[in-house]
């Protein structure tokens, strides 16, 4: 459904409407089970697209992996963070794996407690001393 309640006519339309959106949010909306079919084809779409636009190239990764901060990327391996914002506002976490470096990067953040992994942008994470 777009943002006026009513239901895409084709998955053109929906990709068209949702193009916009951060890979977090579309993987949020994708998982959230609300979609009709054409909304979750075109989500499910853009998300693998997305994905293939926005993989760090093997210098950013490596230097990722290795300990050294590259470009915009400001947070490395293993990095402890904090969530600033959003339903895990406040809680810790570890950086395990960078997702992807546009429009801004996105981490996987392994949360502290055993509550499974979770992608967040950097804006939404600060480095733990």
């Amino acid at each position: 459904m777009n943002k006026r309640g009513r239901k895409y006519q084709s998955i053109k339309e929906a990709k068209e409407s949702l193009k916009r959106l951060p890979l977090y949010e579309l993987k949020s909306r994708f998982n959230s089970g609300i979609l009709t079919k054409i909304g979750s084809i075109a989500i499910r779409e853009l998300i693998k697209e997305k994905e293939e636009q926005m993989s760090p190239d093997k210098e950013t990764n490596d230097a990722f992996y290795n300990g050294e901060k590259i470009g915009e990327v400001a947070f490395i391996i293993n990095d402890s963070v904090e969530i600033l914002e959003g339903e895990e506002k406040g809680r810790f976490g570890s950086v395990i794996s960078l997702i992807s470096l546009s429009p801004e990067p996105i981490y996987l953040i392994e949360l502290d407690g055993s509550d499974g992994d979770r992608e967040f942008p950097q804006s939404l994470l600060r480095l733990v001393d």
